[in-house]
């Protein structure tokens, strides 16, 4: 999943997750709001294995 918003978002993938995370959060999704930041994390440790790059 952090690998397609990564393809899709690049380097603004984690601010994408975030979004998600927190749109689950305000609907009381707790658990799928920290999956989503599982995720963000994981975009965050491409980006910079990457160096920002999507390829």
């Amino acid at each position: 999943m952090a690998h397609h918003y990564v393809e899709k978002h690049g380097n603004e993938a984690p601010i994408a997750i975030a979004m998600r995370a927190d749109q689950l959060l305000e609907r009381g999704e707790i658990l799928g709001a920290n999956t989503y930041v599982a995720i963000m994390r994981k975009s965050e440790q491409l980006l910079n294995r990457n160096n920002g790059s999507v390829h």
